[in-house]
């Protein structure tokens, strides 16, 4: 096993990019133990519950118009849920591993010394399952097709298991594109790839999407663009499973 660097590491909340201004950040999972009285001679049990997190992210603040700071605070008090990204040491290149969580804000710091930069630190608290994802694509799309090196074999799901997949656009010039996540038992050796039920999503200008299914799924997964009229949309896509590992 070798030591890896955390330099590279990725941070999105929903579309924006805070990598370039975050010098580090901590997911906190915690697994509650609720006790259970039962009529076993032996004792009590405990039964583990689902898992939460509590996710900090320390980083310098940017008060020019639409940076981090406005971004930012305009997520108080809307007490909606925000898809956050944490990769930690890779730039979230396809194959990659990172932690997709659905999260609302708890509370944010800026601290001010008049000697130093100034900071914008993030406390959220997620409020469903969390997702050990990977990377199926991050780059600039160009047009219809399979994208380059998306297959991967993430492993197959059992009905009733929650796959999930979050889609970024992060940049956007044209009208629209289709995102369809597909599936194979064989990468398509003998096995052609098709469409996941409900894992396609319509693009039509920057924003974040997470789909999900429960339905059995098959072990390899790639990303097809079914529909493009533009120039350029820049994707990051991630899939995992709620609560396992992909």
């Amino acid at each position: 096993m070798s030591k890896a660097a955390g330099a590279p590491s990725r941070v999105y909340v929903d579309a924006i990019d805070l990598s370039g201004l975050s010098n580090s950040f901590e997911m906190n999972v915690d697994v509650n133990l609720p006790e259970i009285t039962t009529f076993d001679d032996t004792g009590d049990t405990n039964v583990e519950s689902k898992y939460g997190a509590q996710v900090t992210i320390n980083g310098f603040m940017d008060a020019d118009d639409d940076a981090n700071d406005e971004t930012m605070w305009a997520t108080l008090g809307a007490n909606t849920q925000h898809k956050l990204g944490l990769y930690p040491g890779s730039a979230a290149t396809y194959g990659s591993f990172g932690y997709e969580l659905l999260a609302r804000p708890k509370n944010q710091v800026r601290p001010v010394d008049v000697k130093a930069a100034l900071l914008l630190n993030m406390n959220w608290l997620t409020d469903s399952a969390i997702v050990r994802s990977t990377v199926l694509a991050n780059k600039a799309i160009t047009g219809s097709g399979v994208v380059a090196n998306s297959a991967q074999q993430t492993g197959a799901t059992s009905a009733g298991e929650r796959l999930v997949m979050v889609i970024r656009c992060i940049a956007f010039t044209g009208t629209n594109l289709t995102v369809d996540l597909e599936q194979s038992s064989d990468n398509a050796v003998g096995d052609p790839y098709a469409l996941i039920t409900a894992m396609q999503q319509a693009i039509t200008a920057v924003g974040s999407w997470r789909l999900t299914t429960i339905l059995a799924t098959e072990a390899w997964k790639r990303i097809n663009i079914t529909a493009f009229t533009g120039t350029s949309m820049t994707l990051l896509i991630a899939i995992g499973k709620e609560q396992g590992v992909s």
